[in-house]
C-alpha cells in the first residue's frame, strides 16, 4: 500500500473557525471528537457534519479526528494553539510498511439514538457511547499502524497510526 504522510515541516499550525473548516475538502467519512468531559462520534457527508449528541461544543474540544478510507486528519490543542497532522494515501507517496487491525469498541446492548446513530452501553463497566449505525451489531474501528525499522537494532516499531474506517460488526 502506498501511503504518504503529509506533514509540512513535520507539524503545521491549524486555525479553526469551526469544525467544518477542519474537514473542508475531505471525502465523506467519520468524525471523532474528544471534549473536556465527553467523547463524541459523528459523520461527515462531504458537506456537513452530523453528531450523535447535541453535546458538541467547539470551546471544549481537546482533540479531533476526521477519517475515511484514504486519509485521516488529526488536530489537538496545546495550550491555546492547535497542532495538526494529516496522513493521506496517494499513488506517488513513499512506500511504508504498515498493517491494519480491527479494534473492538465497548458495547453489549444498543438502543436507537439520534437518527443515524445507535447508543451502546456496557452494563458491567457502565460505559455509554453513541456510534454511527452500520447495522445492528457493534461496529469495529479499523486502525492502520505504520512501522519503521531501527537501522542499528533492526527492531520494528509502530511510529504512527491513523484511523481508517468504522466497519460493521460481525455475528
Amino acid at each position: 500500500m502506498r501511503t504518504k504522510i503529509d506533514i509540512p515541516e513535520r507539524w503545521e499550525q491549524v486555525k479553526i473557525a469551526d469544525f467544518s473548516d477542519f474537514v473542508k475538502g475531505m471525502p465523506e467519512g467519520f468524525l471523532l471528537v474528544h471534549q473536556t468531559a465527553a467523547v463524541l462520534w459523528g459523520t461527515w457527508d462531504g458537506k456537513k457534519e452530523s453528531w450523535a449528541s447535541d453535546r458538541f461544543d467547539e470551546k471544549k474540544i481537546r482533540e479531533m479526528r476526521a477519517f475515511c478510507l484514504t486519509e485521516e486528519r488529526f488536530a489537538w490543542k496545546e495550550g491555546k494553539e492547535w497542532k495538526a497532522r494529516r496522513i493521506v494515501q496517494c499513488a506517488d507517496g513513499e512506500f511504508l510498511k504498515a498493517f491494519d487491525e480491527d479494534m473492538f469498541l465497548w458495547g453489549t446492548d444498543s438502543k436507537p439514538g439520534t437518527p443515524g446513530f445507535l447508543e451502546w452501553s456496557e452494563g458491567v463497566q457502565g460505559i455509554h457511547q453513541a456510534l454511527p449505525q452500520l447495522g445492528e451489531r457493534l461496529p469495529r474501528l479499523k486502525v492502520r499502524q505504520f512501522l519503521s525499522q531501527d537501522p542499528q537494532t533492526f527492531e520494528w516499531r509502530i511510529v504512527a497510526h491513523r484511523l481508517v474506517n468504522l466497519i460493521p460488526g460481525e455475528k
